[in-house]
């Protein structure tokens, strides 16, 4: 007698040969309890962009244009913006724009605040640990607490997803959590062959993933594959789905059979084939990324998205670190092309979310999912931080947000979050508004968490608010609130 194919509420599960492979959840397989609970899965997804953005990263608004809702928020209506966003947010969002907002005079308030992706879910530096703590101790990054909320203490299943495209070859993330009070980064994955295969593949215990596994499992799975599709068990709309499901995952790994895109973690030197696949390595880590999403391998990614250096061929040798430093015409050019490249890629992905989402029925995979892109610098400047234009600190950092998490958020607009202490002298002006800080807890307030559940020893807020570098993030100039309110007029 055949052993019996095994269906639970968010997976079905099928292999050979020891391998197995996760599928998209198929409605029709739910009990009626499981199908009334559909609608509380919800995911977020972090993209760290690196080195600051250049002045056509924002909308070209006046002060004026902008509609005052309360004494520190001013908003615009993306959709009343005719064609493009900005030149960084090219044609790929002319679609997207109810679907974001575009915050404004966001400052990070950590004192020794400059490059680094610590700070990004954290609000904290921990370059030199212990000794720039704040007086809260040390604090982990916010995707540790959205994991704790959207998964429990008893899936089997949970885990996270953390990636880096990166020169460096540390294959660290910006994940913190905490041993005890000592601060720890989770590793990170650099290589999209061996996301597909982990994610994919759960033979293994979630404890010994390979990171450097490069042999594709699909091909041991395809004959259950069809057993599945074939069942009597499945309504027609499930078949459909597996249909879709399949084509999409086997031409993901036919890319990725077929790429020469390099797989270890040593940084390639010169400029010959190991760079000319760079763009097909990061359109094949996002679709593996929307992969792990739609089949439900995991709810939480962090991306390091910083190609850095490895990104000069495409850009006349120039590396994206050294051009976020210069502030003349060519240096300008050059780094707003290079936001416009990286966007595209995440537009895609975006997009690659307005899928159907069996967990919530009638609604996309987005809209119950919130994609959070930020930056670890301000506007780009150069090494002096004089003149206007000079923000290459954490001044004004550039944060944007995709998706509507359970409904919160009212999307489709840019707000600007400058107090009466800033002044109205252009686009790049030094911003006095709210903190970083706030960003996050307001992320975390959409998943349902409260102060009660990032506070820490019994200091209010989270992360550091002593600023102050470079005197330009002033606690005393900016608007810090209650330190556990989310942002203004933000909400639904």
């Amino acid at each position: 007698m055949k052993k019996p194919i095994l269906y639970n509420r968010r997976q079905f599960l099928f292999g050979s040969g020891g391998f197995f492979l996760s599928i998209p959840l198929l409605p029709s397989l739910l009990s009626q309890s499981a199908r009334g609970n559909s609608s509380s899965v919800s995911r977020f997804v972090s993209i760290l962009r690196r080195d600051g953005a250049p002045i056509d990263f924002w909308p070209r608004l006046s002060l004026n244009q902008l509609t005052k809702l309360g004494p520190t928020t001013r908003e615009f209506d993306l959709s009343k913006i005719s064609g493009d966003l900005s030149y960084c947010f090219g044609s790929k969002f002319n679609d997207l724009k109810s679907d974001m907002i575009i915050l404004k005079s966001i400052n990070g308030m950590e004192k020794f605040g400059d490059h680094g992706s610590d700070c990004i879910l954290t609000a904290m530096n921990y370059k030199k640990f212990p000794e720039r703590n704040p007086s809260g101790g040390p604090y982990e990054s916010i995707d540790q607490h959205i994991i704790r909320k959207i998964y429990g203490d008893s899936d089997p299943f949970e885990k996270q997803l953390n990636i880096q495209i990166s020169y460096s070859s540390k294959r660290s993330s910006y994940s913190w959590y905490l041993d005890g009070d000592n601060p720890k980064k989770h590793p990170a994955y650099n290589n999209p062959k061996t996301i597909f295969n982990d994610f994919f593949n759960i033979e293994k215990p979630d404890s010994v993933r390979d990171l450097e596994n490069e042999k594709l499992v699909i091909d041991k799975v395809l004959a259950h594959f069809n057993s599945v599709k074939n069942s009597k068990s499945i309504s027609k709309n499930d078949k459909l789905r597996l249909e879709e499901f399949s084509e999409e995952i086997f031409s993901v790994q036919s890319q990725l059979d077929n790429s020469n895109d390099y797989a270890g973690c040593v940084v390639p030197s010169g400029t010959n084939g190991n760079y000319v696949n760079l763009e097909q390595r990061i359109q094949q880590t996002f679709k593996v990324m929307t992969l792990a999403l739609k089949c439900d391998r995991t709810r939480v990614i962090n991306f390091d998205f910083n190609p850095d250096t490895i990104i000069a061929p495409y850009f006349n040798g120039k590396g994206h670190h050294g051009v976020s430093h210069g502030n003349s015409s060519e240096y300008v050019n050059v780094f707003k092309n290079m936001h416009k490249w990286h966007n595209d890629f995440i537009a895609d992905f975006i997009k690659d979310l307005k899928t159907e989402d069996p967990f919530n029925t009638g609604k996309t995979i987005l809209e119950n999912t919130l994609v959070f892109m930020s930056n670890e610098i301000g506007n780009q400047g150069n090494g002096g931080q004089t003149g206007n234009d000079a923000n290459h600190i954490r001044v004004d950092v550039p944060c944007v947000l995709f998706g509507n998490v359970n409904k919160y958020f009212k999307t489709g607009r840019y707000l600007d979050y400058r107090n009466d202490n800033t002044p109205a002298n252009n686009r790049w002006y030094k911003p006095l508004g709210h903190p970083y800080n706030q960003v996050l807890t307001t992320i975390m307030n959409a998943y349902g968490l409260t102060y009660h559940d990032w506070e820490r020893n019994n200091v209010r807020g989270f992360g550091d608010y002593r600023g102050q570098l470079y005197n330009k993030s002033k606690p005393d100039l900016m608007t810090l609130g209650d330190k556990r309110s989310p942002l203004p007029f933000i909400k639904a």
